[in-house]
Order: C-alpha cells, then sequence, then structure tokens
C-alpha cells in the first residue's frame, strides 16, 4: 500500500468512527494542526506517529507487500516478450511459462512480485537447460551407433594387440588345467 493509500485510509476510518483531528490528536499525543498537515499531506509522521496514528484508530498497519500465489494465467508482459526474444532466443517461452506455473504451485510458494521471480526463472533457464543438454549427452552417447562403433573398433585393435603388450604371458599353464 502506497503512503498517500495509508493516509487516505486513515482519514476515511476517521470519519467512520466520527472522530474529530482534536480528538484524534488527543489519543496520539500531538498537536491538532499536525494531525491536519498529515491529512493534507504537507508533512509526513515519523514512524512511531504514524503506528499512534494507526492505533488510535484501531488500524493495523502491515508494511509488508502482500505475497500471492501464482496466478494460473500469469502472462508476462508484451515488453519482458520482447526482451527474452533479443536476449534468450533459445528460450521456449510458453514451456517455460507452463513450467514455472506449475512448479510454483505445486511448492505453494508465495511471491510479492511474480514477474521478477519469472525473470529470473527465465535466466537460469538458459543455464539449466545447456546442463540438461550435456548430461542427456553424456548419458546417450554410451548408447549412440557411434559411440558403440568406436567402441567395437578399440575392442577388434585390442584383440589384435601382442599376448604379452602388458606384461602378461597369456599362454595357459599348467595350473589352469
Amino acid at each position: 500500500m502506497q503512503y498517500k493509500q495509508i493516509i487516505q485510509y486513515l482519514i476515511a476510518k476517521r470519519k467512520t468512527m466520527h472522530l474529530k483531528t482534536e480528538e484524534v490528536s488527543h489519543i496520539i499525543g500531538v498537536s491538532e494542526s499536525t494531525v491536519g498537515k498529515w491529512e493534507r499531506e504537507e508533512r509526513l509522521p515519523n514512524l512511531s506517529a504514524l503506528v499512534n496514528w494507526c492505533n488510535a484508530l484501531n488500524v493495523y498497519l502491515n508494511l509488508d507487500e502482500e505475497k500471492s500465489n501464482v496466478p494460473l494465467d500469469f502472462k508476462p508482459s508484451r515488453d519482458f516478450i520482447n526482451y527474452v526474444k533479443q536476449y534468450y532466443p533459445e528460450v521456449d517461452l510458453n514451456y517455460e511459462r507452463l513450467q514455472f506455473i506449475d512448479y510454483y504451485t505445486a511448492k505453494g510458494i508465495k511471491q510479492v512480485n511474480w514477474t521478477a521471480c519469472f525473470r529470473a526463472w527465465i535466466r537460469r533457464s538458459k543455464d539449466f537447460n545447456t546442463q540438461k543438454s550435456k548430461r542427456k549427452y553424456a548419458s546417450s552417447s554410451k548408447t549412440s551407433s557411434e559411440f558403440i562403433s568406436e567402441r567395437r573398433n578399440k575392442l577388434s585393435n585390442f584383440s589384435q594387440l601382442p599376448n604379452n603388450i602388458f606384461g602378461i604371458d597369456k599362454k595357459p599353464t599348467n595350473n589352469n588345467r
């Protein structure tokens, strides 16, 4: 909530409680003109005075912004889409958006600014996808036809080596009978 909204809310609350600025100022412990200046936004109350003002009107002041669950229909702005296309052209934005929504919905994580959170997700997705493709290549390379052919050639070449290349005599001994 912005400062002006807080002030407008406090003024409305004072009026619904049918209190005059003089009565509020007496409860807070400041002059009537001070409360009037706060309400006209000519002066700003210090934090202590703002808390006292809120308490006088039975208003709970929460300075933290409200966190929320990710909206299931979350969509980045047109500017953000253009940013991603320019700096991360390899990223599939719609796929990442759906993954993002699923992840944060499943985890039940709440955030204040989902756009900033998605921006960080996209930045990490490039690195994550690069690492993922390396892992995929590393694990699937041992089953690729090129790897298998190369391995067969190495084994074939190894079997044609002289018997004592490693200092081991491969001739059968009498003990093996």
